[in-house]
């Protein structure tokens, strides 16, 4: 085949996977109505790699379960995750039209910009929902705050001096639940806005880690939240 082939049938084998790793593989035929060239199908899809993704983000056929995303709900038996097995492309060919699911176009678009309109707007109103329940508890509870629409701001009151400061809590740090505080930072930031108190999920732990040094790289405590499970309590402990 030459480099600069138009196939007009793209094969894709795709591997569902469950919660027990089960495998089941499928065959599904994409058209070709717009002309992409081989190699442009083949770069769009080495991005992906043989790595378990979930097909709703890039428009992938899942007729076996429920496609979900990932901060949503899973149970037992969905298959939520596929594995591209092979990718096979001829140009002497039709589609079988039992096999062929839409325009490989389409999916070529969706990775080659990170996932589908649908599914940055499953994504959006995810988000939407989380900061509005995370609102709720805040108001709930008596705090008063303000939200942009990535983070959560909280007023915190001094009963002694009677003073506020703001503490921003922010979702989207790599290390989990980022706590920063006004006035505050720590010495990786370049302005006021550096996070004194992180809060994670690491290796099945949940901890605490605090920068109480605004000249340290490392933190100053490390937290192990484990003795707090509730299956530790006295007299419920097996």
């Amino acid at each position: 085949m030459s480099q600069d082939m138009i196939p007009t049938v793209i094969r894709l084998d795709l591997a569902y996977r469950d919660h027990s790793n089960h495998r089941q593989c499928k065959d599904y035929e994409f058209s070709n109505t717009k002309g992409l060239t081989e190699d442009s199908i083949h770069s769009a899809f080495e991005k992906i790699g043989h790595r378990d993704i979930i097909p709703y983000q890039f428009g992938l056929p899942c007729d076996l379960a429920p496609t979900l995303h990932p901060d949503e709900p899973t149970y037992e038996g969905d298959h939520c995750y596929i594995e591209i097995t092979q990718l096979y492309m001829t140009d002497n060919a039709k589609p079988q039209q039992h096999l062929l699911h839409c325009d490989i176009s389409d999916i070529v678009d969706a990775i080659n910009q990170g996932g589908s309109e649908e599914w940055f707007t499953l994504e959006k109103n995810i988000k939407a929902d989380k900061i509005a329940a995370a609102k709720k508890l805040l108001l709930d509870e008596g705090y008063t705050l303000t939200s942009p629409d990535d983070e959560i701001t909280v007023s915190l009151s001094d009963e002694v001096k009677g003073d506020d400061i703001a503490a921003t809590l922010n979702t989207k740090s790599n290390l989990g639940l980022a706590i920063s505080f006004d006035g505050y930072s720590d010495c990786c930031s370049e302005d006021n806005l550096g996070t004194p108190l992180y809060i994670e999920k690491y290796d099945g732990k949940l901890r605490v880690l605090v920068y109480a040094d605004i000249n340290s790289e490392e933190p100053s405590h490390v937290i192990d939240l484990s003795g707090a499970q509730n299956n530790r309590r006295n007299g419920e402990q097996k």
